[in-house]
């Protein structure tokens, strides 16, 4: 019997999440989003036969004319549910986001798409790089599950720096999605809850791999210009601004102060 399409799980804007057939679930790509279909499951069997933990593909079906992939599914929650439930504070969520992302840049994986050849494409010119990068990589992209946490969602994954990789995440637990439409005391708790989260990211990361602030201004002004251009309304945009241009001195999170150079 044909497996039969089950309940939402979950959404995002690209897709939505469905229970599938046993141990497995179906990322339902919205139509506009049909061209991601073939990369991401290239993307993710590459990178989960390499070895790093993320969720194994099985195939890639259409159901009702939409097109979506068919992964192993992975019970549990991710870190950005156990940071809002108050299960995990802000500053152990960001150790275990930077443990699983080392881990993750440990993982040798030579047939991902090369980030300084697709840029070049667009006229940029970026320094190339061995490194897993992942992209999106953040707590509401990390499962917790019975085995430990997986990866999900490998629709951007490239070969890079390691800082590249880094500076991304940067943006998306600081900065991206940050509404300034919602009541100030709302929009003050979610930019402190994202601060710790990063304090402790960057921490870590700082601890294990040094020499990535080396290259982190030239990555950050790349990865802020290009969080800018997609939400120029950001709640933080003034530090989007500084960074994207160079102007450290008018940054305001301490997290990123404190290592960028004067």
């Amino acid at each position: 019997m044909a497996p039969r399409l089950g309940g939402r799980i979950g959404q995002g804007g690209s897709a939505e999440v469905f229970a599938w057939d046993e141990g497995r679930v179906l990322k339902l790509f919205r139509p506009e989003y049909d061209h991601a279909v073939e990369r991401e499951a290239d993307c993710a069997g590459a990178v989960n036969r390499a070895g790093v933990a993320c969720p194994a593909v099985h195939g890639v079906v259409e159901v009702d004319g939409r097109r979506g992939i068919v992964f192993e599914r992975v019970d549990g929650p991710t870190l950005l549910d156990q940071l809002v439930r108050g299960e995990r504070a802000a500053p152990e969520v960001g150790r275990v986001l930077a443990a699983v992302h080392l881990a993750l840049h440990e993982v040798e994986v030579p047939g991902l798409p090369d980030l300084a050849a697709a840029v070049a494409a667009r006229g940029l010119a970026f320094p190339r790089g061995p490194i897993v990068f992942h992209g999106d990589f953040h707590p509401g992209n990390v499962i917790v599950g019975a085995d430990g946490p997986s990866t999900i969602d490998w629709v951007n994954a490239h070969r890079a720096p390691r800082t590249a990789d880094v500076m991304r995440t940067v943006m998306a637990v600081r900065y991206q999605a940050l509404r300034g439409d919602q009541p100030g005391a709302a929009l003050e708790r979610e930019r402190t809850a994202r601060a710790r989260v990063l304090d402790a990211y960057l921490t870590a990361f700082v601890d294990a791999h040094p020499t990535i602030v080396d290259d982190l201004a030239f990555w950050l002004t790349q990865a802020a210009a290009s969080l800018l251009r997609a939400e120029p309304e950001s709640a933080d945009a003034g530090d989007l601004r500084a960074l994207a241009c160079g102007r450290h001195g008018e940054v305001e999170e301490p997290a990123l102060r404190r290592l960028l150079p004067a």
